[in-house]
């Protein structure tokens, strides 16, 4: 019997004896105008899309949703382009191309990876083989180095559809046993004593890592010669390498399970570091003032030396896209900010440069996109965040959230950072020296007022520890918390149901640490409550630089 016969006896008794292969999808039982977008997205839904898909009603309907599956992929929400789109048909006609299958997406094991993992960092073949035991077909091994995961397929039926291949368990068979001995004590030049070590080892390594033993056998199988100095290698990279390997192949059933997307979008330029943070204090006309603020170091800044005016210009684009619960564009910012420096030396600094935009909006439930941009380098950063937008109604007594401040001083310039007579600079890195002060605004509204339309209440602030510290009393055997808090009270009293409050506590009374500010007001009018509370931190001065 030839071998291609014998391979094709072997296939069709694969076919036979294997169990039948789920398919990758139900596309085959949706309508037309379903079955054809599930083939081109089917791979990279995730379970609670899946079941919004099959719910669909009409082909409007899919419009619709394709709309807002593709929009909430976006790496770039800012612009028109959706690179994740453009990448994922990309992937689609490679894998359909080279990794075809017979299941309704028209691929194989390896194109549905593929097309939700990108293409394999590192790619391991080992072609077919024969022992006693019987045939072993090919297989190949993929890892993703990044996302660290690894699977490995085979052509089980012989039919060129790969599949997830199963663990290869080494033969019980005596006689393959005895050979494998047998080959190891030829090659040996140790005495009887150490032989028999040699030989344990092996056998260890048959139960410890199956896949270790096998590749052994399939080396003899292949006419190389197995020495102990083999089996030691086997044996370390079994030991070393077994453990993450299986990690890494939990994590691929995992994340293929549960399909998350793991796409990491290449700008092509280099990211710009920056932080941001999302304020809301009262709008007009019922509308809430959403503030986002936001910080890079002058020195990721590009500058170029303007001759006519001697100083070094540089630049900072800004824009923000604001989505409503639909995934609808509602509102949206955009403006470049100038930078100028006097020096070579003022370019190079850790300086954080602040700014800030400002949108009104409805309360509500938002995603926020905020890009900053290098105006000269094109180094760029783009953060997404879901938005909870609170109501500031005239008749309850409410507290805005807390905006930390690089500085507060009283006055009316730069007007983008004003709020009432002071200016507020912006600090959403919310990070302090423990030598310098810790700077914070809030307002109130809806205050009491009597005759004289004055108002009066109390302001409570308390500071501590966001993870409470315990100590151990070895005398009384329990714990205790160790949690001192700073705080304070101060009445006020003026005119109007509004109340804009600056506040700068020093932070050397705090260790390094993560805090909490918790914010309390009573109004002495009305008697009612409110609080707000905010993160902070306080730092050494060397890691601000």
């Amino acid at each position: 019997m030839t071998r291609r016969k014998l391979l094709l006896g072997l296939g069709l008794l694969f076919a036979a004896l294997a169990p039948a292969r789920a398919a990758d999808d139900e596309g085959g039982t949706l309508p037309a105008w379903q079955r054809y977008a599930w083939q081109d997205l089917g791979v990279i839904m995730t379970p609670a899309e899946e079941i919004e898909f099959r719910e669909l009603p009409d082909a409007a309907a899919l419009d619709e949703w394709q709309r807002r599956f593709w929009l909430r992929r976006d790496p770039t929400p800012t612009t028109e382009r959706n690179e994740r789109r453009e990448i994922h048909f990309k992937r689609l006609e490679t894998a359909r191309e080279l990794y075809p299958g017979d299941g309704g997406l028209g691929l194989d094991r390896r194109g549905f990876d593929y097309v939700l993992f990108g293409p394999p960092d590192e790619m391991l073949e080992i072609e077919d083989w024969f022992d006693e035991t019987g045939y072993h077909p090919a297989r190949v091994t993929w890892v993703w180095v990044d996302q660290e995961i690894r699977a490995t397929y085979s052509d089980w039926n012989l039919d060129g559809e790969w599949e997830q291949a199963h663990p290869e368990l080494p033969s019980s068979r005596p006689d393959v046993r005895y050979r494998t001995e047998g080959q190891l004590a030829a090659t040996s030049l140790d005495d009887e004593a150490g032989l028999q070590e040699e030989i344990q080892m092996l056998r260890e390594l048959r139960t410890a890592n199956p896949e270790a033993y096998q590749n052994l056998v399939r080396k003899m199988a292949e006419g190389e010669v197995v020495n102990i100095q083999e089996v030691q290698s086997e044996a370390l990279m079994a030991e070393l390498f077994s453990h993450k390997l299986r990690d890494m192949e939990a994590r691929y059933h995992e994340k293929r399970r549960e399909k998350k997307d793991p796409y990491a979008h290449d700008f092509g330029v280099p990211p710009l570091w920056g932080v941001f943070a999302v304020d809301c204090f009262r709008g007009e006309a019922g509308r809430t003032r959403v503030e986002v603020s936001h910080q890079v170091r002058v020195r990721d800044l590009n500058f170029e030396w303007d001759f006519d005016d001697q100083v070094f210009r540089g630049g900072l684009r800004r824009r923000v896209a604001v989505f409503d619960a639909e995934d609808r564009l509602v509102a949206g910012e955009e403006t470049e900010l100038p930078v100028t420096a006097e020096t070579l030396e003022d370019t190079r600094t850790a300086t954080l440069l602040p700014g800030l935009g400002a949108l009104e909006l409805p309360p509500g439930r938002y995603r926020l996109a905020l890009r900053l941009e290098d105006a000269r380098s094109g180094a760029m950063q783009i953060w997404r965040t879901d938005l909870a937008v609170p109501a500031f109604p005239a008749a309850e007594l409410r507290v805005s959230d807390i905006s930390f401040a690089a500085s507060l001083t009283a006055g009316t310039e730069p007007a983008v950072f004003r709020k009432g007579e002071w200016i507020v600079v912006p600090h959403p890195l919310r990070s302090y020296d423990s030598g310098a002060a810790i700077h914070l605004y809030f307002e109130i509204y809806g205050l009491g007022t009597d005759a004289q339309g004055l108002n009066d209440y109390l302001v409570t602030y308390r500071i501590r520890r966001r993870a409470p510290q315990l100590r151990s009393s070895w005398l009384w055997l329990r714990e205790e918390r160790v949690d001192p808090a700073v705080s304070s009270t101060f009445a006020d009293r003026h005119g109007g149901a509004t109340a804009r409050h600056p506040l700068s506590i020093a932070a050397g009374a705090f260790g390094e640490d993560s805090y909490l500010i918790e914010v309390d007001v009573e109004d002495r009018i009305s008697g009612r409550t409110a609080s707000a509370s905010a993160p902070f931190s306080v730092v050494p001065a060397s890691a601000l630089r």
